[in-house]
Protein backbone atom coordinates (compact mmCIF):
# COMPACT_ATOMS: atom_id res chain seq x y z
CA UNK A 1 0.00 0.00 0.00
CA UNK A 2 2.79 2.45 0.87
CA UNK A 3 4.55 1.67 -2.40
CA UNK A 4 1.39 2.39 -4.42
CA UNK A 5 0.78 5.57 -2.44
CA UNK A 6 4.27 6.83 -3.28
CA UNK A 7 3.68 6.13 -6.97
CA UNK A 8 0.38 8.01 -6.92
CA UNK A 9 2.03 11.00 -5.26
CA UNK A 10 4.95 10.92 -7.72
CA UNK A 11 2.96 10.67 -10.97
CA UNK A 12 1.74 14.33 -11.05
CA UNK A 13 5.32 15.60 -10.86
CA UNK A 14 6.35 13.78 -14.05
CA UNK A 15 4.19 15.81 -16.50
CA UNK A 16 5.02 18.96 -14.55
CA UNK A 17 8.76 18.31 -14.95
CA UNK A 18 8.32 17.48 -18.63
CA UNK A 19 6.23 20.61 -19.25
CA UNK A 20 8.89 22.78 -17.59
CA UNK A 21 11.42 21.82 -20.27
CA UNK A 22 9.10 21.25 -23.22
CA UNK A 23 6.72 24.24 -23.20
CA UNK A 24 9.44 26.92 -23.69
CA UNK A 25 10.71 24.97 -26.70
CA UNK A 26 7.16 24.52 -28.01
CA UNK A 27 6.57 28.29 -27.99
CA UNK A 28 9.57 29.22 -30.13
CA UNK A 29 8.86 26.96 -33.11
CA UNK A 30 8.50 28.56 -36.55
CA UNK A 31 5.08 28.98 -38.09
CA UNK A 32 4.13 26.52 -40.81
CA UNK A 33 2.15 27.31 -43.95
CA UNK A 34 -1.12 26.12 -42.39
CA UNK A 35 -0.59 28.40 -39.38
CA UNK A 36 0.10 31.39 -41.60
CA UNK A 37 -2.97 30.60 -43.68
CA UNK A 38 -5.17 30.81 -40.57
CA UNK A 39 -3.49 34.02 -39.45
CA UNK A 40 -4.02 35.65 -42.85
CA UNK A 41 -7.70 34.73 -42.71
CA UNK A 42 -7.90 36.17 -39.20
CA UNK A 43 -6.18 39.39 -40.32
CA UNK A 44 -8.64 39.83 -43.19
CA UNK A 45 -11.53 39.17 -40.83
CA UNK A 46 -10.12 41.70 -38.36
CA UNK A 47 -10.08 44.32 -41.16
CA UNK A 48 -13.74 43.66 -41.93
CA UNK A 49 -13.19 41.59 -45.08
CA UNK A 50 -14.76 38.23 -45.80
CA UNK A 51 -11.82 35.77 -45.97
CA UNK A 52 -13.61 33.27 -48.21
CA UNK A 53 -13.94 35.86 -50.99
CA UNK A 54 -10.78 37.86 -50.29
CA UNK A 55 -8.54 34.80 -50.72
CA UNK A 56 -8.69 31.24 -52.00
CA UNK A 57 -9.60 29.07 -49.03
CA UNK A 58 -12.01 26.33 -48.04
CA UNK A 59 -11.33 26.25 -44.30
CA UNK A 60 -14.02 26.27 -41.67
CA UNK A 61 -14.00 29.36 -39.41
CA UNK A 62 -12.89 27.72 -36.15
CA UNK A 63 -9.17 27.75 -36.99
CA UNK A 64 -9.41 31.37 -38.07
CA UNK A 65 -11.16 32.31 -34.83
CA UNK A 66 -8.50 30.70 -32.64
CA UNK A 67 -5.79 32.42 -34.71
CA UNK A 68 -7.62 35.75 -34.30
CA UNK A 69 -7.85 35.18 -30.53
CA UNK A 70 -4.11 34.47 -30.30
CA UNK A 71 -3.35 37.65 -32.27
CA UNK A 72 -5.59 39.75 -30.04
CA UNK A 73 -4.01 38.33 -26.91
CA UNK A 74 -0.36 38.31 -27.98
CA UNK A 75 -0.15 40.53 -31.06
CA UNK A 76 -0.03 39.90 -34.80
CA UNK A 77 3.00 38.08 -36.14
CA UNK A 78 3.77 36.38 -32.81
CA UNK A 79 4.52 32.66 -33.23
CA UNK A 80 4.84 32.30 -29.47
CA UNK A 81 1.35 33.71 -29.01
CA UNK A 82 -0.09 31.40 -31.66
CA UNK A 83 1.43 28.34 -30.04
CA UNK A 84 0.54 29.56 -26.54
CA UNK A 85 -3.14 29.52 -27.51
CA UNK A 86 -2.85 25.92 -28.65
CA UNK A 87 -0.93 25.04 -25.50
CA UNK A 88 -3.64 26.64 -23.38
CA UNK A 89 -6.19 24.38 -25.04
CA UNK A 90 -4.05 21.30 -24.37
CA UNK A 91 -3.56 22.25 -20.71
CA UNK A 92 -7.29 22.94 -20.42
CA UNK A 93 -7.92 19.40 -21.60
CA UNK A 94 -5.36 18.22 -19.05
CA UNK A 95 -7.22 19.98 -16.24
CA UNK A 96 -10.54 18.41 -17.26
CA UNK A 97 -8.87 15.02 -17.66
CA UNK A 98 -7.40 15.20 -14.15
CA UNK A 99 -10.76 16.15 -12.62
CA UNK A 100 -12.53 13.43 -14.59
CA UNK A 101 -9.99 10.90 -13.39
CA UNK A 102 -10.57 11.95 -9.78
CA UNK A 103 -14.35 11.68 -10.09
CA UNK A 104 -14.59 8.48 -12.13
CA UNK A 105 -11.43 6.53 -11.30
CA UNK A 106 -10.89 7.77 -7.76
CA UNK A 107 -7.41 9.26 -8.29
CA UNK A 108 -5.97 12.24 -10.15
CA UNK A 109 -2.83 10.22 -10.94
CA UNK A 110 -4.49 8.58 -13.95
CA UNK A 111 -5.40 11.99 -15.33
CA UNK A 112 -1.86 13.26 -14.96
CA UNK A 113 -0.60 10.15 -16.74
CA UNK A 114 -3.06 10.89 -19.56
CA UNK A 115 -1.88 14.49 -19.74
CA UNK A 116 1.71 13.29 -20.02
CA UNK A 117 0.72 11.01 -22.91
CA UNK A 118 -1.01 13.90 -24.70
CA UNK A 119 2.03 16.13 -24.29
CA UNK A 120 4.36 13.39 -25.54
CA UNK A 121 2.24 12.95 -28.67
CA UNK A 122 2.32 16.68 -29.39
CA UNK A 123 6.05 16.86 -28.59
CA UNK A 124 6.79 14.07 -31.05
CA UNK A 125 5.35 16.07 -33.97
CA UNK A 126 7.57 18.04 -36.38
CA UNK A 127 6.92 21.78 -36.50
CA UNK A 128 4.65 21.14 -39.50
CA UNK A 129 2.34 19.03 -37.33
CA UNK A 130 2.01 20.96 -34.07
CA UNK A 131 -0.96 23.20 -33.20
CA UNK A 132 -2.90 21.71 -36.09
CA UNK A 133 -6.67 21.93 -36.38
CA UNK A 134 -7.14 18.16 -36.36
CA UNK A 135 -5.41 17.92 -32.98
CA UNK A 136 -7.29 20.91 -31.58
CA UNK A 137 -10.66 19.54 -32.71
CA UNK A 138 -9.81 16.20 -31.09
CA UNK A 139 -8.87 17.89 -27.82
CA UNK A 140 -12.13 19.83 -27.83
CA UNK A 141 -14.15 16.67 -28.45
CA UNK A 142 -12.38 15.04 -25.51
CA UNK A 143 -13.28 18.04 -23.34
CA UNK A 144 -16.88 17.72 -24.52
CA UNK A 145 -16.93 14.07 -23.44
CA UNK A 146 -15.19 14.53 -20.09
CA UNK A 147 -16.46 17.86 -18.74
CA UNK A 148 -19.89 16.74 -17.53
CA UNK A 149 -18.69 13.70 -15.53
CA UNK A 150 -15.68 15.70 -14.34
CA UNK A 151 -18.01 18.19 -12.66
CA UNK A 152 -21.09 16.11 -11.80
CA UNK A 153 -24.23 17.96 -10.83
CA UNK A 154 -22.82 21.32 -11.92
CA UNK A 155 -23.89 23.35 -14.92
CA UNK A 156 -20.29 24.41 -15.61
CA UNK A 157 -19.50 20.88 -16.83
CA UNK A 158 -22.41 20.83 -19.28
CA UNK A 159 -21.60 24.39 -20.38
CA UNK A 160 -17.95 23.52 -21.09
CA UNK A 161 -19.04 20.37 -22.92
CA UNK A 162 -21.46 22.21 -25.22
CA UNK A 163 -19.09 25.10 -25.98
CA UNK A 164 -16.17 22.74 -26.64
CA UNK A 165 -18.20 20.62 -29.02
CA UNK A 166 -19.46 23.72 -30.86
CA UNK A 167 -15.89 24.96 -31.33
CA UNK A 168 -14.72 21.51 -32.44
CA UNK A 169 -17.47 21.53 -35.05
CA UNK A 170 -16.38 24.99 -36.21
CA UNK A 171 -12.80 23.75 -36.64
CA UNK A 172 -13.53 20.37 -38.20
CA UNK A 173 -17.10 19.60 -39.34
CA UNK A 174 -16.57 15.84 -39.17
CA UNK A 175 -16.86 16.23 -35.39
CA UNK A 176 -20.55 15.53 -36.11
CA UNK A 177 -19.79 11.81 -36.21
CA UNK A 178 -19.30 11.94 -32.44
CA UNK A 179 -22.82 13.23 -31.72
CA UNK A 180 -24.34 9.75 -31.09
CA UNK A 181 -21.46 8.78 -28.79
CA UNK A 182 -21.69 12.09 -26.95
CA UNK A 183 -25.43 11.77 -26.38
CA UNK A 184 -25.10 8.14 -25.32
CA UNK A 185 -22.29 8.88 -22.92
CA UNK A 186 -23.75 11.98 -21.27
CA UNK A 187 -27.51 11.60 -21.24
CA UNK A 188 -28.85 8.18 -22.21
CA UNK A 189 -28.03 6.42 -18.90
CA UNK A 190 -30.27 8.97 -17.16
CA UNK A 191 -32.97 8.94 -19.84
CA UNK A 192 -33.24 5.17 -20.15
CA UNK A 193 -32.72 4.62 -16.40
CA UNK A 194 -30.59 1.56 -17.24
CA UNK A 195 -33.60 -0.09 -18.91
CA UNK A 196 -32.99 -1.05 -22.53
CA UNK A 197 -36.11 -2.42 -24.14
CA UNK A 198 -38.09 -1.65 -27.27
CA UNK A 199 -40.52 0.71 -25.52
CA UNK A 200 -37.68 2.70 -23.94
CA UNK A 201 -35.81 2.98 -27.24
CA UNK A 202 -38.96 4.01 -29.15
CA UNK A 203 -39.74 6.80 -26.68
CA UNK A 204 -36.10 7.84 -26.36
CA UNK A 205 -36.26 11.12 -28.40
CA UNK A 206 -39.18 12.43 -26.36
CA UNK A 207 -37.62 11.38 -23.06
CA UNK A 208 -34.32 12.90 -24.14
CA UNK A 209 -35.91 16.30 -24.73
CA UNK A 210 -37.64 16.10 -21.38
CA UNK A 211 -34.26 15.79 -19.69
CA UNK A 212 -33.38 19.17 -18.15
CA UNK A 213 -29.63 18.70 -18.48
CA UNK A 214 -29.91 17.81 -22.16
CA UNK A 215 -32.05 20.88 -22.85
CA UNK A 216 -29.45 23.07 -21.14
CA UNK A 217 -26.60 21.45 -23.14
CA UNK A 218 -28.50 21.83 -26.41
CA UNK A 219 -29.36 25.49 -25.71
CA UNK A 220 -25.71 26.38 -25.01
CA UNK A 221 -24.58 24.45 -28.10
CA UNK A 222 -27.07 26.24 -30.37
CA UNK A 223 -25.98 29.63 -29.04
CA UNK A 224 -22.26 28.81 -29.28
CA UNK A 225 -22.25 27.38 -32.83
CA UNK A 226 -22.87 30.69 -34.67
CA UNK A 227 -20.45 32.54 -32.41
Amino acid sequence: FDHRHRIVRTVPWIPLAFATFWIPEYLIQPLWTDHEHMLIMARLWDHGEFPWTAMRTYQFPGGMETAWLSAKLFGWGSPAGFFATSMGLLLGLGFVLVEWSNQVLGSRAFGFAGLLALMLVEASQPFTGVAQRDSQATWLIMIAFLSAPAFPGRRIGLFASAVSFALALAIRPHALIFVPLLLCGLFLPQVLENKIDWLAIRSMPLRLFRNREFRFWLMVFIIAVPV
